[in-house]
């Protein structure tokens, strides 16, 4: 199958990128070894992480705060033994234990502050309290973190961690529920998708050493964005609100749960008219629709093994009237919201579909197996002006790159793109960039918890398979512009 590559015309085979992933570390860390060995495509990432025991003070105080619980927490009765006199006293105490859930990294601003490296913690206190749709509003209170708008809405960020590359933030690992959610975070980790954190529960940001177990990136850092849990008694929510340029959100959240399981159905949909706009007045901007469920089943033991089973379903669709054309530096600084009528055409399209099972065997304090299995699809097709022809030689198209930056030189070209010339032809040649992303894997990790002289030393071990892919088409059609009008030539 012959495939065209990017913005040249060099035709490639499709391709796939296969990875499995192994790591052995305990939290609160102090020296490491990587390994990695890498035959052809498949990679193998072997890492152990040694450390000192955490303070008793400070493992009793993580061990046993008590917190408002979901379905998915368990409630057990902790009985001491004089034997072990390290994690309790000799009398018998009733806990509500902190059960993180199996898609998260921290849980907590707790474990937050205690966690090796630097990790940050976005509660949902905070995310209710300051009611953003932005992703790059609310990472801008976490120090360490660098954004740059694009769209104004924060539907595409752009995120750097440690001055990585912050362009489609491709350099920095991204999840939701613990799970890698770029469209293919091996082959294309560039974000044209990016979950909306107007459904988000919570946002765990982690930099340094304390993120490598999660990679494919281990450099710059790594973000969890977690969703909506299901809550443990029926539960109904509904808001909505609207703004200038007719930005409306609305948000609606139906579930219930009980002692053995539940379940949980949200919808999201976010738009606006946009504050850019054509010479003709007429606003460019998006709307986006995210709906999600989730299916929850589970034991209830007060002592012993449990179990818990969650299924997760998320789609989400996305039409925005998106543009790579600019403005020149005059127009930009006489008006920096116009939008050329050679952008009037420009359209980007996105479909994702993601579907995710967990399996956690749950052996109380001490030990913990979580199995994750997922799949997503991704679909974008960002039809958007490339080049502008002034006639049919060669020499006559121009790059709008290059038609911006010299607007004097290249003026017939310009006033096509500003439709101040007509010309019955193919003068605007618009590209048409079909992506389709596979993202499937299946990954493991287990928690344990010991005793050690004074303290508690805590572990994990995990292993991740992943395959994702990316196929590319694309195509070219010319426009005439006849009057700010473009059709089909």
């Amino acid at each position: 199958m012959t495939l065209f590559c990017g913005d040249n015309n060099h035709q490639i085979p499709a391709f796939s990128r296969k990875k499995i992933a192994t790591t052995v570390c305990t939290h609160r860390l102090r020296m490491h070894r990587h390994a990695t060995m890498t035959p052809f495509s498949r990679k193998i990432h072997l890492m152990l992480l040694m450390s000192s025991a955490l303070p008793l003070t400070s493992a009793a105080h993580m061990m046993f705060a008590p917190v408002a619980k979901n379905a998915s927490d368990t409630t057990r009765t902790a009985k001491t033994s004089a034997a072990d006199t390290t994690l309790t006293s000799a009398r018998e105490q009733k806990v509500s234990e902190v059960v993180v859930s199996a898609g998260q990294m921290l849980g907590s601003k707790f474990e937050a502050r205690n966690r090796t490296g630097s990790a940050y913690y976005i509660s949902p206190q905070e995310i209710q309290r300051m009611g953003y749709t932005d992703i790059n509003r609310l990472l801008k209170s976490v120090p360490g973190v660098n954004v740059y708008e694009e769209d104004g809405y924060g539907l595409r960020p752009n995120i750097s961690l440690r001055g990585t590359k912050a362009e489609r933030s491709e350099r920095i690992s991204l999840m939701e529920d613990g799970i890698p959610i770029a469209p293919a975070p091996y082959a294309s980790p560039a974000a044209y998708y990016f979950p909306n954190v107007a459904r988000m529960y919570a946002i765990e940001v982690l930099k340094g050493s304390s993120q490598v177990q999660y990679g494919p990136f281990t450099t710059g850092g790594a973000i969890n964005l977690v969703s909506t849990p299901v809550p443990k008694k029926f539960t109904a929510r509904l808001n909505a609100s609207f703004g200038s340029f007719a930005t409306g959100k609305a948000y609606a959240l139906v579930g219930n749960g009980g002692k053995y399981g539940g379940w949980l159905v949200e919808y999201l949909h976010y738009r606006s008219n946009g504050f850019r706009h054509a010479q003709g007045h007429e606003e460019m901007g998006f709307r986006r629709h995210d709906l999600n469920a989730k299916f929850l089943l589970q034991t209830a033991n007060e002592e012993g093994v449990n179990h818990r089973f969650t299924f997760k379903f998320g789609y989400a669709q996305e039409h925005s009237d998106e543009t790579y054309l600019g403005l020149s530096e005059a127009d930009f600084a006489r008006s920096p919201y116009l939008r050329y009528p050679a952008a009037q055409r420009d359209d980007l399209t996105t479909r994702h579909q993601q579907w995710a099972a967990t399996y956690v065997l749950d052996g109380g304090y001490r030990w913990k197996v979580t199995t994750q299995l997922y799949y997503n699809r991704f679909f974008r097709n960002w039809y958007k002006l490339n080049d502008v022809r002034t006639g049919v030689w060669s020499g006559q198209k121009h790059s709008i790159g290059e038609v911006l930056a010299e607007p004097d030189m290249l003026s017939e070209a310009f006033a096509l793109v500003q439709g101040a010339k007509s010309y019955d032809g193919e003068a605007m040649m618009l590209r048409a960039n079909h992506r389709l992303y596979h993202s499937r894997g299946v990954q493991t990790k287990g928690e344990w918890k010991m005793p050690l002289w004074e303290g508690v030393l805590s572990g994990e071990i995990g292993i991740r398979y992943h395959e994702d892919d990316e196929a590319r088409f694309q195509q070219d059609d010319g426009y005439r512009m006849v009057n700010q009008h473009m059709s089909l030539s």
